[in-house]
């Protein structure tokens, strides 16, 4: 018998339907995606950062 946890309420997860259980899959896989996009923008916002001080930095050495 495999439980899951739903809104504070646990449920036998074989007794569940067969479109419950795609539901739960495809929400998983949405969780799971919206993390690793979480992650990505956060290295982005390094990487940004990075650049954004390295353009500072040639723009101190800029002659007209």
């Amino acid at each position: 018998m495999s439980k899951i946890r739903i809104n504070n309420k646990d449920y036998d997860q074989e007794k569940l339907s067969t479109k419950a259980k795609h539901y739960l899959s495809a929400s998983q896989e949405i969780h799971q995606k919206k993390i690793k996009t979480l992650i990505e923008l956060e290295r982005c916002d390094v990487l940004l950062k990075f650049y954004d001080e390295k353009i500072q930095e040639e723009l101190k050495n800029y002659k007209e």
